[in-house]
């Protein structure tokens, strides 16, 4: 990943985990195209099969997607998003900031590489299908299992 897409990831990261809670007129928001930020207090995402925004790669995972930022250079385009990512099996998921990749035609998300986990809110306690991600009126944010 180029210098660029690391400073995305790192922006998205910093936005999720200190601006937001701190700021009571900056909230987050489900996955919207055009990357707009809307949402309100005790605002939550189920991970659901049937949740919109979800990308199947060829490996078998899953990144089930909350929000998602575009970045590009020169030579790549590519995305940081937050959501929930399983492997292969999908027998567990992670709450997660995570980067992908574009095709060439920088349109559709890149299938034959699977998402990169950057940061994991739960990687040493998974959640199953159902579990909720929940944005608190304390503008905190928790995992709930199902």
């Amino acid at each position: 990943m180029g210098m660029s897409s690391w400073a995305s990831c790192a922006v998205l990261l910093y936005l999720v985990l200190f601006l937001i809670p701190s700021c009571p007129i900056l909230f987050l928001v489900t996955a919207l195209p055009g990357n707009y930020l809307t949402a309100d207090a005790s605002t939550s995402w189920t991970n659901s099969l049937s949740a919109p925004n979800s990308v199947k790669f060829d490996d078998g995972s899953i990144a089930r997607i909350i929000l998602l930022s575009n970045f590009s250079n020169d030579s790549f385009t590519g995305a940081c998003g937050c959501g929930f990512i399983c492997n292969q099996t999908c027998n567990s998921h992670l709450c997660a900031i995570f980067s992908l990749f574009y095709d060439d035609d920088d349109i559709n998300i890149l299938k034959s590489t699977g998402p990169k986990v950057v940061w994991s809110a739960n990687q040493k306690n998974p959640v199953s299908i159902n579990a909720t991600l929940q944005l608190t009126s304390e503008k905190r944010f928790g995992v709930k299992r199902c």
